[in-house]
């Protein structure tokens, strides 16, 4: 007999959710392996598994219910540890440097010499919101929340700065 047609069968029968069909399980672990690694594939399919087994709501198609369940962590997942990318990186910035020397480092110290000056001619808001957001990771409502702006404000505001600091690092780099 397949439990996963017993589950389907019985939609909110407390049995059939309260532990996944393994075939259910590695079918949801290798869906979500799509978006996320392996571990935290498997927190989601672990997540989702609880919620179905907490949903209060008749399930009529508990394997269609998880696969969407899966697919809104992982996403969630993802949106939570997604990274600021630099705004001076460019696409080949992780690529190995041809041409390693002195003069490289040289020219990388300069450019942080004048981000670092550019950065001083800034408001304190400005300041702090890069601060915040880069040094201590902080996410946009938790900086609204300690600044007294919006998240939507943050992300504005720090759009705004990052845009400026990089038309003022190549206008400068462009002058030498």
């Amino acid at each position: 007999m397949n439990p996963a047609a017993d589950a389907e069968n019985q939609p909110n029968d407390p049995e059939s959710q309260s532990v996944l069909p393994a075939d259910w399980r590695v079918r949801l672990h290798r869906y979500a392996c799509r978006y996320l690694d392996t571990a935290a594939a498997e927190d989601v399919v672990q997540e989702s598994s609880i919620r179905l087994d907490r949903e209060d709501k008749a399930v009529h198609n508990p394997l269609a219910w998880l696969h969407r369940t899966v697919r809104n962590l992982a996403l969630n997942e993802i949106r939570r540890n997604r990274r600021t990318i630099p705004f001076d990186d460019s696409p080949l910035a992780g690529a190995p440097d041809p041409t390693p020397g002195p003069a490289n480092h040289l020219e990388h110290l300069e450019k942080i010499e004048r981000l670092d000056s550019l950065c001083r001619s800034l408001g304190d808001r400005e300041r702090e919101l890069l601060r915040l957001k880069f040094e201590e990771n902080a996410s946009y409502r938790e900086i609204g929340e300690q600044m007294n702006l919006t998240a939507t404000n943050v992300g504005y505001i720090l759009c705004k700065t990052l845009q400026g600091l990089q038309v003022a690092l190549r206008s400068e780099g462009g002058q030498r």
